[in-house]
Parts: structure tokens; sequence; C-alpha cells
């Protein structure tokens, strides 16, 4: 699956890249919202190789094949792949692994970069939220990537020493309750390995 259109943030030591997706799928029709609730029985579990983390998804969600960005800046991905319903609503995940390991002592430094690349990028001001997940440090963006067809992204970029995972949340109007539910749901369970 080709992401066809990017919002690219360079981060001090990691690119964080918030896809925006189109191309040949088949969107998916249904606005009904769906309960998605953690440790649900009907949960998927993503585990995939080339990532030591792991997240429920809703059990409707698919693994997407070969998951690709059509551009990206600074440094490549180690390793990229999503759960979605479709190439426009979808979590896209990717592993960066970093020169260096972020701790308190430097996060204020790569927040400071990683909102002045994501404004650029954005063209308009953009702050990231500090918080955590699963008792990491964390980055969290949301932004509108497509006016026109009203595509959102919410990237949270999760550090774990020198690796950073980046959850890319990216949602269509219709689709958008459910994939900020999975979004919730992913960043509730997450967990490294």
């Amino acid at each position: 699956m080709k992401l066809t259109r990017t919002l690219p943030a360079l981060l001090a030591a990691a690119a964080l890249v918030a896809g925006c997706g189109g191309g040949d799928e088949e969107e998916s029709s249904s606005s009904e919202p769906t309960d998605v609730q953690a440790g649900a029985e009907t949960n998927e579990t993503f585990s995939e190789e080339g990532f030591d983390i792991t997240f429920e998804y809703p059990e409707e969600f698919e693994v997407l094949e070969d998951v690709q960005f059509s551009r990206s800046a600074g440094v490549e991905a180690g390793a990229t792949t999503g759960v979605g319903l479709d190439g426009t609503n979808l979590l896209a995940v990717q592993r960066f692994d970093l020169n260096m390991e972020v701790s308190d002592q430097n996060f204020a430094t790569v927040k400071s970069e990683a909102d002045r690349v994501f404004s650029q990028a954005a063209g308009e001001q953009v702050t990231g939220e500090e918080i955590e997940v699963a008792g990491l440090p964390a980055l969290e963006y949301a932004v509108t990537v497509d006016e026109a067809e009203d595509i959102q992204t919410r990237a949270v970029a999760v550090f774990d020493g020198n690796t950073e995972y980046l959850l890319n949340c990216q949602s269509g109007a219709d689709q958008r309750e459910l994939i900020l539910a999975a979004c919730d749901l992913a960043l509730e369970t997450y967990e490294s390995q």
C-alpha cells in the first residue's frame, strides 16, 4: 500500500513522518462507530517483526502490507507497517533507530526541533503536547493534512532510549471517530518488549 501524500518532519535525531493516504484502496463506507475498549476479547494485538512493541487494535482492522511513504525527511525508518481499514484510515507505525538516547536532559531540545519542523511542514504554528506512553516520554501532534479531503493525522512519537516509535493515526471524516478511538486504544495498551 502506498501512502501518496505526506507531511514530513525532522526530529533532532530522527524523522517523524505523518502520512496521508490514498491510492487504489476502496474506502470503507461504514460510518457506524465501533465500541473500542482495551482488553476486549475481539481486539487484535500488534506484534510485528522489527518492532519491539505491542498494542491492541480493533479486530476489523487488517495488517496493511507494504506501507510506503512517497517522501520522507531525514533518517529512513528502520521498519514501517500499519493496521487499518484502508490507505486513508489507518494506524501507521514506524521505528527509527536514533544516534543518541532521548532523555530528560535533552527532551526540551528534541521537542523544540520537532515543533519547528512540524510547523514548517504544516504551514502554520504547530506545538506538540508532551505526554507519556507506557511511562515513556512522547510528543503528540494533531494536523489537518488535506483540508479539501478533510484528512487529519494524530502523530505520536514515543521515545525509548535510542529508539523512536512513531504512531501515525490518520483518518478521513467518515472514519475519524473509529480511528481516534483505535489510536487511544493503541496508546493505552502500548507496551515495550
